[in-house]
């Protein structure tokens, strides 16, 4: 009769609570929190006393009924004194550690401590502050809070049917995890046993009840094997269904998805300027998934994507095969560590796996052939180690296979031959030797293949048959001359044999074969020599051909003519003679062309005014002769980096050079040109660098150059050269206009006049040479201002007076001065003036 008053006294007490919810305002819900957390307070007791009674009643019967029920039992009587009072718990009230919210709902509904019967009010006001509802969530990625809450024993037919579900063996190594309560697997049984959606009791009740049990335990361990909060941890451990969890897709809400990554470093591309072709390259992730006839499969776990979430941590063991029916396992680009849980490989519907770029250990287990559906196996950028397992051969159905950046040894297996379907294979950043298998010669569908920093060192001849190969990345191997079978795969597009140390060959004629190609490497090959063929006249489709650094000599062939399709001409550091072809005016695409460091000889043709297109030209240390072409280089309105520096150039500076609205950078320095700087050139107003040195201009310095406020560097010395005076003008008096300078050289010319007093506002000039001119007056003080100055060089001129003591004490690495000043510093100033040195004091 007890028993009865306190349900009817409780089912009350609920309803107000409900009302408190639903219907009032936010101070209102509160209550109502605190009404709940009263409501299972009143429960539990009500559980004790039907326990208390039913034992009495067993032990009078005489059916030895102790009170050591086990779990089971005290979850059926409190699930029967909870009948008809099925209470939900939307402010997640029944959770008490604040400090890990969302994610430990772990036990403290099932401890006697925190719900005995004390009658204490100050003991129930200090239970109702800790089920307020928190106010604050964690910070992402910070180092989770230990569980410190009481645990629930969980009934044996719950451990038992989890451990059903395990691979034969592994059973036992479960039930042990589940009692550890420093493991993943013990705080996931908690979280289940604080789920009071599923039946625990009876797990096979329903497919669908075993379904979710089983697959909660798996997120929920996944979750707490990592130390740290993910970096989106929202809905994780929540009441959601667990369909809608961050980054978890089930059968009804799965759509393919399609993810673009840039490629790792080791991939990056040649340090001067990257092929147009690959300015755009992406490898893409391409996921789909494949329905079920199946009622449950609405519910089921198909994908975990949980990618760059700053997880950490080892996956743990025992857990994957809870989830029979995934088919992609997406964890790329956080900081998981350890080996491969070896349960990994009975997912046997897994179609993508995903664990590149984290710190996995170990070893590929042979168990890999298991996987026979899967089509995307992505493991790079891990410590990997160990031979790439011939087990590998079974798995089929994949087409992109990512295994670079690891430290896997030995030779690449014949295996790899019965992946048909394979689309792309990176094997590049590993220890790998040998000859590629000739098997590899029936992967009709492969497209690209990266082998490079590797020590493969041969092609078999059976790749010729691959007609389907579009890309093939060769650099940093041991291979001593080109494979001849390169020359026979006709659909390659894109060929990198950079950086071949070995490598002591010529290009062939036959590289005219390859009439698809459009990115053609063969740079920082010292031993590569011969002549340029003239069939690379045929690659009417090539973009960009890198052949810098190379011993490769001869003339530049006319038929370079004919790559009209030509973006990216990149012939430096060679030994190549001759005049450049005008048949070059053709390449009306071209954007960059470098030529410099040879021995190429004549005058510019006039034909490069076709480069309209042009944004890079760079000719320097080579023996061009002759004007500059001026009518023609006013055409490149896109060009940026102009540099012919060290050649034999005369004539004058085309004033066509200000015409030009992007150019930033333009030196022609140590050249023969001559005449004055015309005032046209500083109409170009993004220079930042203009160095027009060691030529044999003279005048005075443009009027309007203080306009060019982006100028960097500005050198115009040693123009007093053989017959010529040099520039004979003075230092702008507005030079404070150039903020933006960092290096002034105007030594060995016949400036006159004095240092303007606005030098000093120059904060970002690091370097000024004045020296061998005529500059008199003092140095102005305000030199000393100047925050960033290194180098002060002055001397040969006419200064007189003291130098400033704001110079001096700055201590500058390098001041150079001469006699005609006294020189107070002491420092800076020749040897047969020290005695007229006067110690200043250095305190600023």
């Amino acid at each position: 009769e007890s028993f009865r008053v306190q349900q009817e006294r409780e089912i009350a007490e609920q309803e107000e609570m409900m009302r408190l919810y639903y219907n009032e305002e936010e101070e209102d819900n509160v209550n109502g929190a605190k009404a709940l957390g009263r409501l299972h307070s009143s429960r539990w007791q009500n559980g004790m006393i039907a326990m208390a009674c039913l034992a009495a009643v067993a032990l009078a019967l005489g059916l030895g009924l102790g009170f050591g029920l086990d779990r089971s039992a005290s979850q059926d009587l409190r699930t029967a004194g909870d009948e008809g009072n099925d209470v939900s718990d939307p402010l997640g009230t029944l959770s008490t550690n604040t400090d890990n919210p969302g994610g430990d709902r772990v036990g403290n509904l099932g401890s006697g401590g925190s719900f005995g019967s004390s009658s204490d009010p100050q003991e129930e006001q200090e239970y109702e502050e800790e089920t307020s509802v928190p106010t604050t969530s964690p910070v992402a990625t910070t180092q989770k809070a230990p569980t410190t809450a009481p645990s629930v024993l969980a009934p044996t037919i719950l451990t038992d049917t989890l451990a059903s579900l395990l691979p034969e063996g592994q059973s036992e190594q479960l039930q042990q995890l589940l009692s550890n309560p420093n493991s993943p697997h013990y705080a996931a049984l908690q979280e289940l046993l604080n789920d009071e959606s599923l039946d625990l009791n009876d797990p096979s009740s329903s497919p669908l009840n075993l379904l979710r049990i089983q697959q909660k335990f798996a997120l929920a361990a996944l979750w707490h094997s990592s130390p740290n909060y993910w970096a989106d941890n929202d809905d994780w451990m929540s009441d959601k269904d667990l369909c809608e969890w961050n980054g978890i897709a089930c059968g009804a809400s799965f759509a393919s998805s399609i993810d673009s990554t840039p490629p790792p470093d080791d991939l990056a591309l040649p340090e001067v300027d990257p092929p147009v072709t690959q300015q755009g390259v992406r490898r893409r992730r391409t996921r789909t998934l494949v329905a079920e006839d199946d009622p449950l499969y609405p519910h089921t776990i198909l994908q975990i994507d949980l990618h760059g979430m700053a997880m950490s941590g080892a996956l743990p063991e025992q857990v994957l095969p809870m989830l029979p029916a995934l088919q992609s396992l997406v964890l790329y680009g956080n900081a998981l560590e350890g080996p491969l849980p070896s349960d990994l490989y009975t997912l046997v519907k897994l179609k993508h796996l995903e664990l590149d770029n984290n710190m996995f250990t170990g070893v590929i287990s042979e168990d890999i052939q298991n996987l026979v559906n899967l089509e995307s196996f992505y493991i790079s950028e891990n410590n990997f180690s160990g031979e790439i397992p011939s087990e590998m051969g079974a798995c089929t159905k994949l087409t992109n296979l990512w295994l670079h950046d690891n430290s896997f040894q030995g030779t690449v297996p014949s295996s790899f031959g019965k992946l048909v379907n394979l689309e792309k294979l990176y094997l590049n950043g590993n220890d790998v030797t040998g000859s590629l298998p000739k098997e590899m010669g029936e992967l009709s569908n492969l497209e690209t293949l990266h082998i490079h920093n590797t020590q493969i060192n041969e092609l078999p001849s059976t790749f010729t048959n691959l007609k389907s190969l579009s890309s093939i990345w060769l650099d940093n191997c041991p291979i001593t001359t080109i494979p001849t079978v390169l020359y026979t795969i006709t659909s390659l597009t894109y060929l990198s044999m950079q950086q071949l140390s070995q490598l002591n060959d010529i290009l062939s004629p036959d590289i005219g074969n390859l009439v698809n190609l459009q990115t053609l490497l063969l740079n920082g090959n010292s031993f590569l020599n011969g002549n340029i063929p003239v069939e690379i006249g045929k690659l009417t489709k090539l973009q960009a051909f890198y052949l810098y650094e190379t011993s490769v000599e001869g003339n530049i062939p006319t038929e370079v003519g004919e790559l009209t399709s030509m973006v990216d001409l990149q012939l430096q550091q060679n030994f190549l003679d001759g005049p450049m072809p005008s048949e070059m005016g053709m390449m009306k695409n071209l954007e960059n062309l470098l030529l410099y460091n040879n021995e190429l000889t004549g005058t510019l043709p006039l034909e490069v005014g076709e480069w309209t297109n042009l944004e890079r030209i760079m000719l320097d240390n080579n023996k061009f002769i002759g004007p500059l072409p001026g009518g023609s280089i006013g055409q490149w309105l896109k060009c940026k980096y102009i540099s012919m520096y060290n050649n034999a150039i005369d004539f004058a500076i085309p004033g066509k050079f200000g015409k030009l609205p992007e150019l930033n950078v333009l030196d022609l320095g140590e050249n023969e040109l001559t005449g004055i700087i015309p005032e046209k050139l500083t109409q170009a107003s993004k220079l930042e660098v203009l160095l027009l040195d060691s030529n044999k201009l003279n005048g005075p310095l443009p009027v309007s150059l203080t306009n060019l406020t982006n100028l960097v560097s500005l050198h115009v010395h040693n123009n007093k050269r053989d017959d010529s005076l040099g520039l004979d003008s003075t230092i702008p008096e507005d030079i404070a206009k150039l903020s933006m300078l960092e290096s002034l050289r105007i030594e060995k010319n016949s400036i006159s006049g004095t240092i303007p007093v606005g030098i000093g506002q120059l904060d970002n000039l690091v370097t000024f040479h004045a020296q061998d001119n005529l500059i008199s007056g003092t140095i102005p003080s305000e030199m000393g201002e100047m925050d960033s100055i290194v180098t002060i060089r002055v001397e040969n001129n006419l200064l007189v007076g003291d130098i400033p003591e704001s110079v001096c004490i700055k201590d500058l690495p390098s001041l150079f001065v001469d006699c005609s000043l006294t020189c107070t510093c002491s420092y800076g100033c020749p040897d047969e003036c020290i005695a007229n040195t006067v110690e200043v004091n250095t305190t600023p």
